[in-house]
């Protein structure tokens, strides 16, 4: 039984050594995946659909809690404000989506501020946790609660305008219809 637990251990320590040799490339991997993602949507826009306006912002929840894993407690509680405020700047002031057709389909765009922060933020929590694991420094972590809680904020601001479209159309049948209130045509 000694002999299994040692070998276990064995196993663990050369995988998180594996891991730790191929740390740039891992982060390089990382930072490409999300900031091709982050251009292509912010140039092209992304489709309106429920699914959107809900995986989305609880992809960004996911990544926040995820990247500020074990920042402690005052760093946490200072994140969790950043990102309550960034939450009510987005909703009174989340007038920046831009609404629009292609081939009759609903899209929209978020600001490229916006996600340019959010995009600032998490590569510098990236590269704090990839190569200075023990810095606590709560700064990206507060501007990545932020920058979360703006594209909430704004995920918000786009259902309530859906509704709002939906209070003065009550002939209209289904949701895109509803969107296409709200847009302005576009080839």
């Amino acid at each position: 039984m000694f002999r299994l637990l040692e070998t276990a251990e064995n196993i663990y320590n050369r995988v998180y050594a594996e891991i730790l040799s191929y740390k740039l490339a891992s982060f390089l991997a990382i930072v490409v995946i999300f900031l091709s993602r982050k251009i292509v949507r912010s140039l092209h826009g992304g489709r309106f659909t429920r699914r959107s306006l809900i995986v989305g912002p609880l992809l960004y929840i996911a990544f926040t809690v995820i990247a500020d894993y074990g920042i402690g407690f005052l760093n946490t509680v200072f994140a969790i404000l950043a990102f309550l405020f960034g939450m009510y700047i987005s909703i009174h002031t989340g007038k920046g989506v831009t609404f629009y057709t292609k081939n009759d389909l609903p899209y929209y765009k978020r600001p490229l501020w916006v996600i340019g922060v959010w995009s600032v933020a998490f590569i510098g929590r990236m590269i704090i946790i990839f190569f200075f694991p023990g810095y606590t420094d709560s700064f990206f972590s507060v501007l990545l609660g932020f920058a979360t809680g703006l594209i909430i904020g704004e995920a918000l601001q786009i259902v309530w305008q859906n509704r709002i479209a939906a209070s003065k159309k009550t002939d209209v049948k289904d949701s895109n219809s509803l969107f296409l209130s709200l847009i302005k045509k576009t080839k």
